[in-house]
């Protein structure tokens, strides 16, 4: 698929860091977490993907890589710059692709909320991917011939409400949060449940990690299911029995799936701040660079 433009953007603008993010939107859509019967004579409505970037060498030549792999026509991108950064001048200039810069505050999930929460935003679209420049991908097998955002949204089900990369077990089974899939069920389920939420301002890392953790407590609280890409989680399907069984387990380090480590293609994406498996990191992005991937072609 070429790329193109939508008929309807997002209104984004590029703010001054100095100065508070606004997303100037028409009318209020709704009130808050109510969601909006969509009638039979309206187009579906799109997917929205958030990308949380602040400024370090690694999460530049992730972006980089993203911009380059990821971009599509069949979403919406928003990327949120943290912090002083000149990393909005990367983005191509289409409709579907815009950007906020704010202080670097609230921290990873903060900014998502923020976003999403303004003037409603989040009410706009039925699919969601949340993620953040820790990590690099997508990396597609060249015979895939299948969209990454596709294929993570797809475990998003009825009953499937937040998906993810990997599950780390310790302190408590959660989806490890730098690559998010959910629906508006899901995501109306993360802004605003009954207590702890991640749509607030986190002061300290403390409590984002806790919030992170929390996250997938409140999806099954709820009487739904979490789902991640990792294989080895596909064999029970009771995470939290088989997070039992391991302990102290976090698969996000080299060697620490098993004795293994996660491969690209297994997850989409991998997280590049671990030491995660480096010589075949740099030798799939350079294939994949070479090889002149687009998800242009795919979505």
């Amino acid at each position: 698929m070429q790329k193109s433009t939508i008929s309807q953007t997002i209104a984004v603008i590029h703010a001054d860091p100095a100065q508070p993010t606004t997303i100037p939107l028409p009318s209020p859509i709704a009130e808050p977490h109510q969601d909006t019967p969509q009638s039979a004579d309206t187009e579906p409505r799109r997917t929205l993907i958030t990308y949380v970037y602040s400024e370090t060498d690694e999460a530049r030549k992730n972006l980089i890589f993203f911009l380059n792999h990821g971009l599509h026509s069949a979403a919406d991108f928003v990327f949120i710059f943290n912090g002083k950064s000149n990393a909005s001048e990367l983005l191509p200039q289409e409709l579907n692709i815009q950007f906020i810069q704010r202080d670097n505050t609230c921290y990873d999930l903060g900014a998502h909320a923020e976003v999403l929460t303004e003037h409603d935003l989040w009410l706009r679209y039925d699919k969601f991917i949340l993620m953040n420049a820790s990590v690099r991908g997508p990396f597609m097998p060249h015979w895939a011939e299948a969209c990454w955002s596709d294929r993570i949204l797809s475990r998003v089900t009825e009953e499937v409400k937040l998906v993810g990369l990997s599950i780390n077990c310790w302190p408590t089974t959660h989806v490890q949060s730098m690559v998010w899939a959910t629906d508006r069920e899901g995501l109306n389920l993360l802004l605003y449940p009954p207590k702890d939420r991640i749509n607030m301002c986190f002061p300290n890392r403390q409590l984002t990690v806790e919030a992170e953790i929390g996250a997938t407590g409140i999806i099954l609280g709820a009487g739904k299911r979490v789902d991640v890409m990792l294989m080895k989680f596909q064999t029970e399907t009771d995470y939290v029995a088989h997070c039992a069984k391991l302990g102290v387990w976090d698969p996000q380090s080299d060697g620490g799936y098993d004795g293994i480590s996660i491969h690209p293609f297994e997850t989409l994406f991998t997280k590049t701040n671990r030491g995660i498996t480096p010589i075949l990191l740099e030798l799939m992005a350079k294939w994949e660079d070479q090889g002149n991937y687009t998800s242009y072609d795919y979505c």
